[in-house]
C-alpha cells in the first residue's frame, strides 16, 4: 500500500508522519465504484482493505428537530458509542500484527480496544491524564493495557511511535491513514440521506473534519455531487488553537477536543477553506446547555459533541445545517455538583427537609450559613419551581416539605456525584 503526504507529495510504504509534519493519506482508487450492503462496508469500493473485521458499525440516523431547526447525525448509535468505530473497523481489517497500540484521549482508544478484542489481538492504549472515566472503563473491560502519559493527547504520540518501533506493534493512532479512510464514510452516509448546506464538526486534532472533507471530495471527483457542503469546525473557547493563535490554552470540560497542538491543523484548515466554511468557538456554559437541550430531545451526547449543537443554535447559519454528534454522554461520567441547576445550598435544604418539615427561619438556623435569610428563601423558591419541595401555611408560619420528586433527585444525585 502506498501512503502519500497531502501537503508535500512524498510517498511512503509504511504508516508514519511525513517529514514535513503532516499525517499521510492512502493513495486513492476510485474506479468501478458502487454502493452495496449496509453500514461502513457499504462503501467497500472506496475503502483500501477487503478483509472485514466488523461489529456492524455505521448506518447511523439523521434526525431533524424542528423546534431547533437543526439536523443531527447521531454517531452514538455505533457499537462502542462513538464515530471512532468507523476507523477501528478499517484499521483492524488492515492490521496484520498480533499487538495493536494507540495513542488516544478517549473514543479512538475505546474503539481500538473493542475491535482488537473482537479480532483476538492484544491492545496497548496510551492515554493522557485528562480522559473521561467511562472511556477508561471501556478500555479496561475490553482487556486493553492502559498506560498514562502526559496531560493531553499532544504529549503522548511520540511515545506511542517509539513503542511501536521497539516492539513491532501496529500503530493505530489518529495519524494512521486508515483512521481517515474509515471516518470519511460519514460523508458518504450524509450524501445518501440528503443535501445539506452546512455540516458542523467538533474539532480537536482536526482529523475528523479532514476525514469528512476527504469523503465529500471523493464524491465530488466521482461526480456524485456538484459542490462541497460548508464545513464548520467548532472548538471550545478555553481551547481554540484553530481560532486564537496566541491563546493561553485552558482545560475544557469537553475533553475529547482538549488538544493544544493539533496534528491535522493544516489539513483541517485547508478543508474548511476549500469548502467555504469557517471555525467558530463556544463557551463552556453554551456547551453544557446544548448537552441538556439535546438530552431533553432523547439524545445524550458527550460535551465535545454538544459543541456542534451549541454552535448551530448560536450562529443560525443560512440553509440546512447538520450537526455531527460524535459520541455518547454515557462515557462522560464526570458531573459537576450544580449540573442540574441544584447547587450545594439547595442540596443541603433537601437533606434537612428529608428529615422533617421546617419553616424558613428554622432552615436558616440549621444550615449555619453566613448568608442572609433572604438568600435561603430564594433557594426555597427555586426548589418550589422545580417541584422538589412543597409549602403549606400553618398558623403564621410557612412549612416546607420535600416531595417525592425531591427524594428521587437526592437518591440519584448521591449516586452521580
Amino acid at each position: 500500500m502506498v501512503f502519500i503526504c497531502p501537503q508535500c507529495g512524498r510517498e511512503y510504504n509504511h504508516i508514519t508522519i511525513c517529514e514535513c509534519g503532516s499525517p499521510l493519506v492512502v493513495e486513492e482508487n476510485t474506479e468501478d465504484v458502487s454502493f452495496e450492503g449496509e453500514g461502513v462496508w457499504r462503501y467497500e469500493d472506496l475503502l483500501p482493505v477487503k478483509r472485514k473485521i466488523s461489529l456492524n458499525e455505521g448506518n447511523t440516523p439523521i434526525l431533524y428537530f424542528d423546534n431547533l431547526d437543526l439536523y443531527i447525525k447521531d454517531e452514538t448509535r455505533n457499537p462502542t458509542g462513538s464515530f471512532r468505530d468507523r476507523a477501528a473497523t478499517v484499521i483492524l481489517s488492515h492490521c496484520d500484527k498480533r499487538v495493536v497500540a494507540c495513542g488516544s484521549n478517549g473514543n479512538l482508544g475505546a474503539s481500538i480496544a473493542a475491535y482488537s478484542a473482537f479480532a483476538g489481538k492484544e491492545s496497548y492504549l496510551f492515554v493522557p491524564k485528562y480522559v473521561d472515566r467511562g472511556k477508561l472503563l471501556q478500555m479496561m473491560m475490553y482487556n486493553a493495557k492502559v498506560i498514562k502519559v502526559g496531560e493531553t493527547v499532544d504529549d503522548l504520540l511520540e511515545t506511542v511511535r517509539e513503542a511501536c518501533k521497539l516492539n513491532n506493534f501496529y500503530d493505530a493512532s489518529e495519524y494512521n491513514p486508515y483512521v481517515t479512510e474509515g471516518q470519511k464514510t460519514i460523508a458518504f452516509e450524509i450524501f445518501e440521506k440528503g443535501e445539506f448546506d452546512n455540516i458542523i464538526v467538533p474539532v480537536g486534532n482536526g482529523g475528523t473534519i479532514f476525514s469528512i472533507y476527504r469523503g465529500f471530495s471523493q464524491l465530488l471527483d466521482l461526480g456524485y455531487i456538484n459542490a462541497l457542503p460548508r464545513l464548520i469546525g467548532v472548538q471550545a473557547e478555553n481551547c481554540a488553537p484553530f481560532i486564537d493563535k496566541k491563546q493561553e490554552i485552558k482545560k475544557t470540560d469537553a475533553l475529547a477536543i482538549y488538544v493544544k497542538k493539533p496534528l491535522f491543523k493544516k489539513l483541517a484548515m485547508d478543508a474548511v477553506k476549500n469548502s467555504r466554511g469557517e471555525f467558530i468557538k463556544v463557551s463552556e456554559e453554551e456547551i453544557s446547555e446544548a448537552q441538556k437541550i439535546l438530552a431533553k430531545r432523547g439524545i445524550f451526547c458527550e460535551l465535545a459533541s454538544a459543541t456542534t449543537v451549541a454552535a448551530g443554535l448560536k450562529h443560525r447559519l443560512k440553509g440546512k445545517t447538520l450537526c455531527i454528534i460524535t459520541g455518547t454522554g454515557l462515557k462522560s461520567l464526570h458531573i459537576k455538583r450544580d449540573y442540574f441547576g441544584v447547587a450545594n445550598t439547595k442540596i443541603e435544604i433537601l437533606e434537612l427537609l428529608k428529615e422533617k418539615d421546617s419553616y424558613g427561619y428554622e432552615i436558616w438556623k440549621n444550615l449555619n450559613k453566613t448568608m442572609k435569610i433572604q438568600a435561603i428563601y430564594q433557594h426555597l423558591n427555586g426548589l418550589l419551581e422545580k417541584e422538589m419541595i412543597s409549602s403549606k401555611k400553618i398558623g403564621k408560619k410557612v412549612y416546607y416539605s420535600i416531595t417525592d420528586k425531591g427524594k428521587r433527585f437526592l437518591e440519584v444525585y448521591r449516586e452521580l456525584i
